[in-house]
Formats: C-alpha cells, sequence, structure tokens
C-alpha cells in the first residue's frame, strides 16, 4: 500500500470479500484483487482506512480483526510444529536443539518466549547460521509438540520451518496480546 517494491514474502495479502469485509489472504490463493501489506504497517493501514482507498470503495474491518489475525497465525505456526514433530522432523530439548543448530542442520529453532535468558541466548548463539523464532511460549510450544515444559525445539530444513519462519516474523510485527497486558498489569502494579 505504499508502493515500495518488497519482496512477498515480507508482506501480508488481503483481499475484499464479495459483500465488502476485509480478509486475511494467508495461503495468497483466494480470488481477488490483493492488497499487500507489511505487517508493521497494517494498524496504520486499518486505521487510515487505506484498505477501502487501494479497493475504491468502503471495506469493512471486523471488530477485533487484528486479534483474530493473530490467533490464526499462532494455530497455523503450531500446526506447522505439530506436523513436523509427526514427520520426524523435529525434535526437543536444550542438548538436542543447541547440536542440531550448532552443526547447521536444522530449519529453524524455536525458543519459548517466556524460556530463562540464558538459555535463549545459548540457543541463538548456537544457531549461528540458522533463524530461531521467538514469539511463541511455552505453552504453545508444548502443546505443539505433545510434550510438557518443551522451551526449545529444533525443526528440519524444509517447508515447516519455512513456514514456521514466515509466521513468526509477522507475528514479531504485530503487537502480542498478552504482552500488551503484562506491560499493563506492571504499571499499575508500580
Amino acid at each position: 500500500m505504499s508502493g515500495e517494491a518488497l519482496p512477498k514474502e515480507a508482506l501480508l495479502r488481503f483481499v475484499v470479500s464479495p459483500d465488502g469485509v476485509l480478509v486475511a489472504d494467508l495461503e495468497e490463493s483466494l480470488p481477488g484483487r490483493g492488497m499487500w501489506v507489511r505487517p508493521s504497517l497494517l494498524r496504520e493501514a486499518i486505521g487510515r482506512r487505506l484498505f477501502s482507498r487501494a479497493h475504491s470503495g468502503a471495506v469493512r474491518v471486523p471488530e477485533g480483526f487484528l486479534d483474530s489475525l493473530e490467533r490464526l497465525l499462532r494455530a497455523r505456526a503450531m500446526n506447522c510444529l505439530g506436523l513436523a514433530r509427526r514427520a520426524g522432523q523435529a525434535v526437543t530439548g536444550f542438548e538436542q536443539v543447541r547440536d542440531v543448530l550448532s552443526q547447521g542442520c536444522g530449519g529453524c529453532g524455536v525458543s519459548a518466549r517466556d524460556g530463562a535468558l540464558g538459555g535463549r541466548n545459548k540457543i541463538r548463539w548456537a544457531a549461528a547460521r540458522v533463524p530461531v523464532v521467538e514469539v511463541f511460549n511455552g505453552t504453545e510450544l508444548s502443546a505443539a509438540m505433545g510434550k510438557e515444559n518443551v522451551v526449545h525445539v529444533a525443526v528440519a530444513p524444509g517447508k515447516f520451518a519455512q513456514q514456521i519462519i514466515r509466521y513468526g516474523d509477522i507475528l514479531s510485527c504485530l503487537p502480542s496480546r498478552d504482552v500488551l497486558n503484562v506491560d499493563a498489569d506492571a504499571s499499575v502494579a508500580v
């Protein structure tokens, strides 16, 4: 919407349904003229009604659209992680993840954002050549991996890792609901 030429991987595609409602097209397969937006500018695009201008007509953005989009992205990423686990393309545990990533054999690493900072730093260091996604919490990772107390995961190179990285990148641009609530609670307590 800004007119900048960016790679598709850095953008989200949106279309307008026949009844004028904005729809996120994560698979980039829905019919209609797509509107591509950098995730970090999404809130501004909605607030300034840029979708209506780009569409040359009224576009209705449903209440809670950004929250729904975040939930959808999180669910899709965790689905990819669960599929990677079932396909034998994911390992958990600090030692195993560190070893896989330090050998450059992983497609991506995933560390729980609520995990210990020291452990996350060690995983980042071991994964010098591999991206590490840190936008999910331990509860989400544990549910996706079918185990308790999962903090670190290494995913083999391929489609699952690419999707997890993409969804993680998009989520990192969107303000997280629970991070905002933590900040709000901390400011009240002080």
